[in-house]
């Protein structure tokens, strides 16, 4: 993939220099990954015309993913920088390059390497999307997700035989409790049977995972079971 810009004269100076020297020094202080200088650079060749504040943003989103978000946010980096992106004091110029969410906005849209939604054939590595920067494979794999869930949503569920379910639910886990509150490995159990689908949360050690090996064993067609798993 090439950008419009690449090849297209030399590099601007000045401010985007100034932000690939910060991220260069972020690089070498341990706070950005090689990879992250190395998507920026090349970002940087696919358009020799993007905005600083798009170089930071770029940074930024890199950064984002090697500590597991999918996108960066670009109205809440500065509200929450400490909480979501932990990042060090040496990240200020390039929010100070990255400007506010509607700076930022619109520095992406001025580059090649960016598209929106709406233009979504064209191959650019980065897509904005309201206000969240995503690398662009996982704004495809979030769209595909999206995509699965709201099938499942629509999807009838095959009616389950209740007299199956109960006897079920009664070998698992007996008669239900009382004064204890809520048995929700029990509950989910037993929506999760009649339903197309059904999210299951909760903290570490709270029975997810336990939860979810006990629905391979439930009353439901076994191939429906596991393929909604």
């Amino acid at each position: 993939w090439r950008g419009r810009g690449a090849g297209a004269g030399t590099m601007s100076t000045g401010a985007a220099d100034a932000v690939m020297i910060a991220i260069e020094a972020g690089c070498v202080q341990g706070w950005l990954r090689p990879l992250d200088l190395a998507l920026v650079r090349f970002l940087r060749e696919s358009d020799a015309q993007m905005p600083a504040a798009a170089l930071a943003a770029a940074a930024l989103a890199s950064q984002a993913e090697g500590q597991g978000h999918p996108c960066l946010d670009l109205d809440a980096v500065h509200a929450d920088q400490g909480a979501t992106l932990l990042l060090p004091a040496e990240a200020a110029p390039l929010l100070q390059a990255l400007g506010t969410g509607s700076e930022a906005w619109a520095a992406m849209r001025r580059s090649a390497v960016v598209a929106t939604p709406h233009e979504a054939a064209q191959p650019a590595p980065l897509m904005l999307d309201a206000s969240r920067l995503y690398p662009r494979r996982y704004w495809d794999m979030e769209r595909r997700v999206a995509a699965a869930l709201r099938s499942r949503l629509h999807r009838l569920p095959q009616a389950a035989d209740d007299a199956a379910v109960a006897r079920w639910i009664q070998r698992l886990f007996g008669a239900p409790a009382s004064g204890d509150g809520p048995d929700a490995q029990r509950i989910a159990c037993e929506r999760a049977t009649r339903r197309g689908l059904t999210v299951i949360t909760g903290g570490p050690g709270t029975g997810k995972t336990t939860t979810a090996c006990l629905l391979y064993t439930s009353p439901s067609p076994r191939d429906r079971t596991r393929s909604r798993m």
